[in-house]
């Protein structure tokens, strides 16, 4: 649907739920005023890429920026080491996958990728700071010396941006038009499924 299709049917009502992209524009939570160079490359990924669109990568070395400490970075990583790839998993968190422990989802994605003769590594309190075709150069989150791992390919597991334009488009020109989920802002699924609640009882 589109702005011309959804005035010729004249609602009362719209309820824009449009949800979001992936951020891929190098941004960092722990840096946002340093954004990392090199995100542009095509050796670069986001997690939906890597997961849907059937195996649009070769590779033998990988890093997973986990920009948002769920479950997502830990499919990713688990996805990749099952492949037989060296992961360099990098965190600005304290701990791998922290806002899922209590989820309990941590512990048997680590043993899981425990037999994998150590093909994951976990590196907490960093981010990229550069990227090129092979090599990933990865620095603290405090200052502290740069390091240069290998990745034939890196993955980007950062806040996604939500896909608001439809909304801003409609707001004007009917009465009633409320944006919820992620295309207001990206969140969790409990989130958007109480938004959506609300809108639909607010008619």
């Amino acid at each position: 649907m589109d702005r011309d299709k959804i005035l010729a049917e004249e609602p009362d009502a719209v309820i824009v739920a449009t949800g979001s992209l992936p951020r891929m524009d190098g941004i960092q939570n722990s840096n946002p005023g340093e954004p990392m160079s090199g995100y542009d490359l095509p050796n670069i990924l986001s997690s939906i890429s890597l997961l849907t669109e059937g195996r649009n990568w070769q590779c033998s070395s990988a890093v997973i920026l986990d920009d948002t400490g769920h479950y997502e970075a830990i499919g990713v990583a688990e996805y990749l080491v099952g492949e037989g790839v060296d992961v360099t998993f990098v965190t600005p968190f304290t701990a791998f996958g922290h806002k899922v422990e209590d989820a309990l989802q941590v512990e048997p994605a680590l043993e899981r990728m425990a037999k994998t003769d150590g093909k994951l590594k976990i590196l907490t309190r960093h981010r990229i700071k550069s990227i090129s075709e092979n090599t990933v150069e990865i620095a603290p989150t405090y200052e502290a010396p740069t390091i240069e791992v290998a990745g034939e390919l890196t993955v980007l597991v950062t806040p996604n941006m939500p896909m608001r334009s439809l909304y801003d488009e409609l707001h004007d020109c009917i009465d009633m038009v409320t944006i919820v989920g992620d295309a207001n802002s990206p969140r969790n699924l409990q989130k958007a499924i109480y938004e959506g609640h609300i809108a639909a009882r607010n008619i």
